[in-house]
């Protein structure tokens, strides 16, 4: 389970780390054509105590979430939690984009009190990793302003991040919400809920009635 810095340490060539400021353990955004040619690729399984998502404006990458495999392309995010099996297999040339972690006590000491779990279901144990947005523009211009912020490095500027990371990741919600969440069927959407609901409360919960009573449907 690996802090940002043991990463850097683990994973990037000696001669190189990221530009780390104040808060860099926090919260971390990067280029991805600035730091993929200083990976040591590929890496690795491995866990980290952060969370991530990592952006493509072009080109592609190889990477995995727990036993699954997924090819990233141009316009898409791959979305990874806390705690997670992960490796990276490849980063094309090409590959330009975002890469970001962040502790998700930033939400929950700001005034949002943001619980991301809930309220970005793609960070979710069980979801989908892969979400392809509709539209760039707005997307990337909240990247700009979050590695802006990222750069200032300004203690009192600190609460502005979770504000634009929130604002990020509605955007990406609400982009992918009629392409991808709403062709969903009905039953397929409990399945997801009832996964969900088995990896959080595994040793709490021990009968098909408490979960059925916890989704709010009944036990067939």
């Amino acid at each position: 389970n690996l802090s940002p810095f043991q990463f850097d340490e683990h994973f990037f060539i000696p001669s190189w780390r990221p530009t780390v400021y104040g808060f860099y353990s926090r919260f971390h955004i990067e280029r991805v054509e600035r730091y993929k040619t200083h990976l040591s690729l590929p890496l690795a399984p491995h866990r980290r105590s952060v969370y991530v998502f990592f952006y493509l404006k072009t080109g592609r990458a190889i990477r995995t979430k727990g036993l699954s495999r997924y090819e990233i392309k141009a316009g898409q995010f791959f979305f990874l939690p806390s705690q997670q099996i992960t490796s990276v297999e490849c980063i094309s040339e090409d590959a330009t984009g975002f890469y970001c972690h962040f502790q998700p006590e930033i939400f929950l000491k700001h005034p949002l009190k943001v619980e991301i779990d809930k309220e970005f279901p793609f960070f979710q144990l069980r979801a989908e990793p892969v979400v392809t947005v509709n539209e760039f523009e707005r997307i990337e211009q909240l990247m700009d302003i979050l590695e802006q912020e990222y750069c200032l490095s300004l203690p009192e500027r600190f609460d502005l991040v979770p504000l634009y990371l929130t604002a990020l990741l509605s955007e990406v919600k609400h982009l992918t919400l009629t392409s991808e969440q709403a062709n969903q069927s009905a039953s397929s959407n409990i399945t997801q809920r009832y996964k969900n609901a088995l990896s959080e409360f595994i040793y709490k919960k021990k009968t098909v009635a408490e979960f059925a009573e916890y989704l709010a449907i009944s036990p067939n």
